[in-house]
Order: C-alpha cells, then structure tokens, then sequence
C-alpha cells in the first residue's frame, strides 16, 4: 500500500491474483477518474487509484486501527469510512479455477475478467467440488490444497 502510494499511484493487485485479459490502455487509465477502487469489496485482490488516493487509504487504514490483516483494516476502512472507496462490482475477478470439469477450464468465463484471484478459499472449494488440479496431493497433510497451492494455480494456467 506504501509503494503504491510513493511510486505515483496505479493498480495493485493480491500476491495471489494473476492478469488474464488486462487491456493496455485500461492499466494507464484508471478507472473512475483515480479514486480509490475496489474490485473484490473488502478483499484486496485488484485495487486502483491515484497516488494520492492511496496516501488516504493508508491513513484511514492506521486510523481504523485493525491490525489483524490488511484485509479485516481495509474492510473496517469501507464500513467507517463508506465514501472513502468505490466498490465496483464489474466481472474484473475471476474468484478461484474456472474449470467445468476437472482440466477443463471454462475459456469463456476467463475472456470475461482481467485478472484471477486463487485464494485460500477458492483453493479449499476447488478441493471440495474435484476441480483442485492436484488432487493427488490431497492428504492428511495438505486436506485443502494450500500447501501445493501455487503449483495448483501454476497447473491451471498452463491448461488455460
């Protein structure tokens, strides 16, 4: 959130999240003139906003006072602080595989969004549906698939 505010502002997104269809003129132009944006609601997956807009957030994200994560303080910043963000609910996330069937990945849902976001909780549905890509890796030690999560997401966008 530091850097974004000290570089100038722009896109961020999740350590988690990966760009599928991402036009270049939408990475330079922000949407909703560079106030602070959301794409995820609370959940910190796709952000924008100008470098100023991130220099308030990070304020309303000490003054929230929630050190749990950056996602419970970002989450309390858009109950506190309602006008603060904008929500944008556009299909710009993919949440988790997108797979009709086992290794069959859903080609026109991914054309529809700019980035995926496998989440621990996309990883744990995946398991529970049969779509994890690893299944073999299923086990006592690894029962929801976040141990060999990112071989998973790596497994998925190679069959994409």
């Amino acid at each position: 959130w530091l850097a974004m505010a000290a570089s100038g502002g722009g896109w961020m997104s999740d350590h988690d999240t990966f760009p599928t269809n991402f036009p270049m003129d939408e990475a330079i132009d922000l949407p909703n003139d560079g106030k602070f944006t959301t794409f995820q609601d609370h959940i910190p997956a796709l952000m924008s906003g100008t470098a100023q807009q991130w220099d308030e957030m990070i304020k309303l994200l000490i003054d929230v006072k929630v050190i749990r994560s950056d996602m419970f303080a970002f989450a309390a910043v858009i109950h506190t602080y309602r006008n603060s963000v904008i929500l944008d609910r556009r299909s710009f996330v993919q949440h988790g595989f997108a797979y009709d069937s086992p290794h069959k990945v859903n080609c026109e849902n991914m054309a529809n969004h700019r980035v995926i976001h496998m989440s621990h909780s996309s990883t744990k549905q995946a398991v529970k549906d049969g779509l994890y890509p690893l299944e073999e890796y299923i086990n006592d030690k690894n029962p929801f698939g976040f141990h060999t999560r990112a071989q998973a997401v790596q497994s998925f966008l190679g069959e994409w």
